[in-house]
């Protein structure tokens, strides 16, 4: 894996590593898995938090390939079902006053910070070589129909995420 860079990003510090892989990332308020709700998703569809249903089906849904690209100095997030990216930066959709994630055939960047627990990460948006967002579960609910927004830092639980392993 590249190594993420070595200065700190405005507003976040010095960036965490995690390896290039597949992964289920999973809300430390909620439990729930960041999934798409099929893999029909268009660009533009809503990111949930939804339960770890962990049907080969469900799985895949929840499935994202995180890599590391050094030219662009940032992490993309891609789900295996759907083939699209995790994206913050273009048509924003409002919910609740807050914006909100959402797939892309475009990829966006993110860096990764180390949350407040062991094992748990705050994943930021990343803007030319800063941010001041991060990915939040609305509310922290574990109630499928929230949201995956974009917010200033709390260092909430709702803000923090885990990266557990898929093996192919």
């Amino acid at each position: 894996m590249p190594t993420p860079p070595g200065p700190p990003v405005e507003g976040v510090g010095d960036p965490t590593a995690v390896p290039d892989g597949t992964y289920q990332l999973i809300n430390l308020s909620s439990g729930t898995a960041l999934k798409i709700s099929d893999a029909s998703a268009l660009d533009g569809s809503f990111i949930y938090g939804n339960p770890r249903n962990l049907t080969d089906q469900d799985l895949k849904l929840a499935a994202w390939a995180v890599a590391w690209d050094n030219t662009n100095g940032g992490y993309t997030f891609k789900n295996l079902e759907s083939g699209k990216y995790l994206t913050h930066a273009q048509n924003w959709k409002q919910f609740q006053n807050t914006r909100t994630l959402f797939l892309s055939t475009t990829a966006t960047y993110f860096v990764l910070q180390e949350g407040t627990l062991n094992s748990t990460y705050q994943i930021w948006t990343l803007k030319g070589n800063n941010t001041d967002t991060t990915l939040e579960l609305y509310i922290g609910d574990p109630d499928p129909t929230r949201p995956v927004i974009i917010q200033p830092d709390s260092s909430k639980d709702n803000q923090q995420w885990t990266f557990a392993v898929i093996k192919k």
